[in-house]
């Protein structure tokens, strides 16, 4: 054994005296062992091989992990695994890994290949249940980093029959826990759970507690109902089981993709993720590809993609992308949905795209009985085989909102609804009173109401400030002045960034005063991160047009367009005097990516290009020198 300092990546270990490196098999042969000796702060240090054991870390705060943490090389990973498929004996505690004693987030497990793990049987609240295929948590918190969590299946028939399982990759009890999990870096696939009984929810990851789920690779992970239970959170699920204590989920800086959910006789929901009864932050997430399928026309949770099921005060969902995600039912995006509690809290959704998704209902997005704000984003090519190509909103439980949906900033375009409204159709039930201001809708599609449908014969459109065709919305609408009806002249019509001459800049508003004498603001910034106004006024939609730049009058004589960008960007900018130029691209830690131009130009307005095939997708800054002046602008590359 050995004492020792390190610093390895983002994991800082400062030992004291008494902290040790333990190696495994070298000190120990098994891990198990390894952590039965161990003190609290010492490292278990694992050597490559396969260790068909089951591991506790019994309330201690240690490091268990491979040789990834000392060199940062992956194939440590793949190459240290620890394997569930030769348990035999005490099948109803066949997950791989336990944080049941206590434990917090210094309790870290670092660098392994978990598999074939089937999860823990408990008896719970009137129900037999079983959770966690690979890693169960009880009561405790965890920091789970830089594996690979894949092949382990939870099913209520193996082997004691059990009535609701969750978590086949990452999964905890149901019991209202207060720790922090920590999920993060992590590749998560190819997890399972199977249930003949009542719920199979989150097929990669479950928690019941705070969590902060991150940076990881959330893909192939399946929730399948094939008696009379419900399939929810393909790729996770993150719920309060507690809903009068407060809980937070954060899921940032995630790839969600490829994740199913499948029922026969009920509702399968949220294939890729959820949140229930809490505090939850969607953010930073490129979510894909994604499907529910049902035979039931169970309406009891409408679902996306993403769902939030009684949202608290502090959730939103913001920069995200969401795309190709589809729902034989409802909303093929992201959900809001608002159903067994009278304290509805009203839900931010920002900055997101929302690109080729479909459901029968709502293609993008749906809210339901629970009040949201949609600002900067962009709802482009979603399609829905009944109603709202875009969204599809209702206020089945009759509450008198002001306004149950507010749209400002956003941008629709090229949506469809094979029945009623392309862009946005208001339920049939009570009034949703939708809100409209600097919001552009154009070439959205549907058999009645092509851009905006309002179903309730009471129910009322506000709008202001917008561009659209009045003879394209079905219901009362009153106007709020400052509205176009003219083509936006879209420059990219996938992310809908309008073009330098388009009529949409600067028509917008920088406040509106509703119907109702409420005060509505138009957002600080727009999609891409740009303040707003820039130029002579607000822009509709939701990007603002224009470039960050230092030199007097020239704020609108350098352009980036498009941007967001695919695959080439152009840059347009003016010089007023001859002199040196340079133009330089950036990534978003101040690396030099790419020079574009570096010489003289004499005055005038000039064009460079840059290709950026090959390119990780994200954001990019742009610097323009010119002379003893210089101008930065956001670029962000898309994939």
């Amino acid at each position: 054994m050995k004492k020792f300092t390190f610093i390895v990546g983002s994991i800082l270990v400062t030992a004291t005296l008494q902290a040790k490196v333990i190696h495994v098999p070298g000190d120990f042969p098994t891990i198990q062992q390894g952590i039965n000796a161990a003190g609290n702060g010492d490292t278990l240090l694992v050597a490559e091989g396969t260790y068909y054991e089951q591991i506790n870390f019994l309330g201690k705060p240690l490091t268990v992990a491979s040789h990834f943490l000392m060199d940062g090389n992956s194939g440590h990973i793949d190459n240290t695994i620890i394997d569930g498929s030769n348990l035999t004996i005490q099948m109803d505690s066949a997950s791989m890994v336990y944080f049941v004693s206590g434990e917090d987030s210094t309790s870290i497990l670092c660098g392994f290949t978990i598999r074939q793990g089937k999860g823990t049987a408990y008896y719970y609240d009137g129900m037999n249940r079983r959770q966690g295929g690979a890693i169960l948590t009880s009561l405790s918190g965890a920091k789970i980093i830089h594996n690979h969590i894949t092949d382990n299946h939870v099913s209520s028939l193996q082997p004691l029959n059990t009535e609701s399982v969750g978590g086949g990759g990452v999964g905890s009890t149901d019991l209202y826990d207060d720790h922090w999990v920590v999920i993060s870096n992590n590749v998560i696939d190819m997890n399972t759970c199977d249930c003949h009984g009542t719920w199979s929810c989150g097929g990669g990851v479950q928690t019941h507690g705070n969590a902060r789920i991150s940076n990881n690779t959330i893909s192939n992970n399946t929730c399948t109902s094939t008696g009379t239970s419900a399939s929810i959170g393909g790729g996770f699920n993150c719920a309060n089981m507690d809903a009068s204590e407060p809980l937070m989920a954060i899921v940032k800086h995630n790839v969600i993709k490829d994740n199913h959910c499948t029922a026969l006789t009920t509702y399968a929901a949220s294939p890729g993720g959820d949140f229930e009864f809490m505090d939850g932050v969607l953010s930073d997430n490129l979510i894909e590809n994604n499907s529910a399928t049902t035979n039931s026309n169970n309406s009891y949770y409408k679902s996306g993609a993403v769902s939030f099921l009684n949202p608290g005060s502090y959730s939103e969902a913001k920069n995200n992308t969401f795309r190709a995600n589809t729902n034989n039912k409802w909303s093929g995006g992201l959900a809001v949905v608002g159903w067994f509690v009278d304290d509805l809290h009203t839900m931010l959704v920002e900055n997101n795209y929302f690109l080729n998704n479909e459901a029968k209902t709502g293609g993008a997005f749906g809210a339901y009985s629970n009040p949201v704000m949609l600002q900067n984003n962009v709802f482009s090519g979603n399609r829905a085989s009944h109603n709202g190509g875009a969204i599809y909103c209702d206020n089945q439980k009759g509450v008198d909102f002001s306004h149950m949906v507010t749209s400002i900033n956003n941008s629709f375009s090229g949506n469809k609804a094979d029945q009623q409204g392309g862009a946005i159709y208001t339920g049939p039930n009570h009034a949703v009173k939708p809100l409209v201001i600097n919001s552009i809708f154009w070439g959205d599609m549907a058999s009645e109401g092509a851009e905006i449908y309002t179903a309730y014969p009471s129910d009322t459109l506000e709008i202001a400030n917008s561009d659209f065709n009045a003879a394209s919305v079905h219901g009362t609408v009153l106007d709020g002045l400052g509205n176009i009806n003219e083509d936006p002249q879209f420059s990219d019509t996938v992310n809908l960034i309008p073009s330098i001459s388009s009529p949409v800049l600067d028509k917008g508003t920088d406040s509106y005063l509703s119907t109702g004498n409420e005060l509505y603001f138009a957002p600080a910034y727009d999609i891409t991160g740009l303040s707003r106004p820039w130029g002579l006024g607000y822009d509709m939609g939701a990007y603002e047009y224009g470039f960050v730049g230092t030199g007097p009058g020239e704020a609108n004589e350098t352009n980036i367009y498009p941007n967001p960008f695919t695959n080439t960007v152009t840059i347009s900018y003016t010089t007023y005097s001859s002199g040196p130029v340079l133009i330089e691209v950036f990534d978003r830690i101040g690396r030099q990516v790419k020079e574009l131009y570096n010489g003289n130009r004499t005055s005038g307005t000039y064009r460079v290009s840059w290709n950026a095939e090959g390119m990780p997708a994200g954001l990019y800054f742009l610097r323009i020198q010119k002379g003893n002046q210089a101008e930065t602008g956001r670029m962000i590359l898309l994939k």
